[in-house]
């Protein structure tokens, strides 16, 4: 293979976890918004994460973008900000064990915003992280009307737990368009008290590996 294509993935395990999971398609006439419903969870120790794909070869990155929320504590909200594309979605809800705390929200940016400070419930740093809902190209994503070209950056984003209170989140390439994402802070169980049961979850990883 001249340029072969490599993928990796983790396959992780949260012992006393709760896990749903499922599809969703849209197809390139149907609408912007797609509602699941799922069982009940704790949404104080919930989060999601998806992945999706599309059938567009083209030079818009808005049609192949997806946001995912929660509506309430049994149903998901999927949100595209463009159509005439089929995307295909995998989600994940993953309900942590007692003692886990998940903050979310989603945080609407304007043309001209490149960052924004969140306050944030204190969470302890050294067990804690922060991530988008959508995984998109390998990066937290959100959506965006941007339709010139295909550069995932204009919906791609950072997130930093500057403080215990407070998550940066910084947009890679704003470029005169809006966007907007759904994060979650996750605080691990038995983080605030080093060795605690549970306090480290299990992670497979697979390395890459180029066969060329």
């Amino acid at each position: 293979l001249s340029n072969p294509t490599v993928w990796s993935h983790q396959t992780v395990t949260f012992n006393g976890s709760n896990v749903q999971t499922g599809y969703v398609s849209f197809t390139a006439t149907s609408g912007n918004r797609s509602f699941v419903n799922i069982s009940s969870v704790q949404l104080n120790r919930t989060f999601i994460l998806q992945s999706n794909a599309c059938n567009d070869g083209g030079t818009n990155i808005a049609r192949c973008l997806v946001n995912a929320r929660f509506i309430n504590s049994t149903q998901i909200e999927f949100t595209r900000a463009v159509s005439n594309v089929i995307v295909d979605v995998k989600w994940f809800v993953v309900e942590l064990a007692n003692g886990s705390f998940v903050q979310s929200a989603t945080i609407n940016f304007t043309a001209a915003e490149t960052q924004q400070n969140i306050a944030i419930s204190a969470t302890n740093l050294t067990g804690s992280v922060a991530f988008a809902s959508s995984q998109f190209l390998g990066t937290s994503t959100g959506i965006t009307n941007f339709t010139s070209n295909d550069v995932p950056g204009k919906s791609s984003f950072t997130f930093n737990l500057t403080n215990t209170t407070n998550l940066e989140i910084t947009r890679i390439v704003p470029d005169n368009s809006i966007a907007n994402v759904t994060f979650f802070v996750i605080q691990f169980n038995g983080s605030t008290t080093p060795g605690a049961a549970d306090a480290v979850p299990t992670m497979l990883i697979d390395e890459p590996t180029n066969t060329s």
